[in-house]
């Protein structure tokens, strides 16, 4: 994958390969699901000794807080963070919809 120069005087640059390219990880979430200022949010802790008094906000993708986003959460929480991912779409996201026309159409 060619490597692209960013342009002069933007942040944001037009997508590439990479955009395109994802990890799904593996394995039970540890963190908790806690409702910050009435939101269902996602917070995953550092372990006891661990924190370094920083915040990641974890803001979901049209995906919602998928058991994926969770365990990245997770690893943020692993490097000393405390992650909080704000559920502000209250459950009702594209996997969810999606789920729901597949059901209707008598699907899988």
């Amino acid at each position: 994958m060619a490597v692209t120069q960013p342009e002069t005087g933007y942040l944001a640059q037009p997508p590439s390969a990479c955009c395109f390219v994802g990890k799904i990880h593996h394995g039970d979430p540890r963190g908790s699901v806690e409702e910050v200022i009435g939101v269902p949010t996602y917070v995953a802790r550092p372990t006891e000794g661990a924190a370094n008094g920083n915040i990641v906000l974890y803001f979901p993708d049209v995906w919602g807080l998928s058991n994926n986003a969770k365990l990245l959460m997770d690893g943020f929480a692993d490097g000393g963070y405390l992650a909080l991912g704000i559920d502000y779409f209250r459950g009702v996201c594209l996997s969810h919809l999606f789920i729901q026309l597949v059901a209707a159409n008598g699907g899988p």
